[in-house]
């Protein structure tokens, strides 16, 4: 009678330890079907972002850009991240980490995207090694990575 007890509880111990692997297998399964459907939905949205530069004007005396933008896309919620300014080479002369979109009354955009549509502005402060009638290369990363270039000549 041991012998068969100890054959139960193997069979019941086997049977036990096969569900949670089922389990285990079919949660990690899904966490990467979920990753994966999130990366598609990203791509999709990243190639439905269109940003447009609209206008520039730079102000010698206060030495900043102001760049007027359009979301001109599908997509929703475009932030912008990062904005490089370079030379017509491609020289680094400024990076600006911290955006703010404002509109066109001079007012911090409260989301901080732009939606379909939208329009905003961002200015581009210190800016004071620029030289006149010369070629410049405004560079716009959004949130999503798409990057968007605008060459501007100054007065």
């Amino acid at each position: 009678m041991s012998v068969t007890i100890a054959s139960v509880i193997l069979v019941g111990a086997v049977l036990a330890v096969s569900f949670v692997w089922v389990f285990w297998a079919q949660s990690l399964s899904s966490v990467h079907l979920n990753n994966s459907s999130e990366a598609v939905d990203q791509s999709a949205k990243t190639q439905a972002e269109r940003l447009v530069f609209m206008n520039n004007f730079y102000n010698w005396s206060d030495c900043n850009l102001k760049v007027d933008l359009i979301n001109s896309g599908t997509a929703d919620n475009v932030t912008v991240k990062t904005v490089y300014i370079t030379d017509s080479s491609g020289n680094r002369i400024s990076v600006f980490l911290t955006i703010t979109l404002i509109d066109f009354n001079g007012h911090a955009i409260v989301d901080q995207d732009l939606d379909r549509g939208e329009q905003g502005r961002i200015v581009l402060s210190s800016l004071n090694n620029l030289v006149a009638k010369t070629s410049y290369w405004v560079i716009v990363v959004t949130g999503r990575g798409c990057t968007y270039r605008y060459m501007f000549v100054t007065s």
